[in-house]
């Protein structure tokens, strides 16, 4: 679809979803270190967080209606962010 386009202007291949998303699997970590206290990263680990983020991105990717990889990055930021902080609450 046209919405892709920017992704595919960059040079990013789309053979499946999950290939793209797994491009931000790297910086999304890297925040959850970032944002993960010790006490949550007891009760679930920064990489299945951001696995589960990237599960539910592919899950629900019609939600994201933006256009560019800048703002693919902060739709997938936003539910690592919101993952996290359901983590803290249990």
């Amino acid at each position: 679809t046209n919405r892709w386009r920017g992704f595919q202007q960059k040079g990013i291949v789309l053979n499946s979803i999950e290939r793209l998303l797994a491009l931000y699997h790297p910086a999304l970590l890297k925040v959850a270190n970032q944002q993960l206290d010790s006490d949550v990263k007891q009760k679930e680990g920064a990489s299945d967080l951001v696995q589960r983020t990237l599960e539910e991105a592919a899950r629900t990717i019609d939600a994201f209606k933006g256009k560019t990889p800048t703002e693919l990055k902060k739709w997938l930021t936003t539910i690592l962010l919101h993952n996290i902080s359901d983590a803290r609450s249990y």
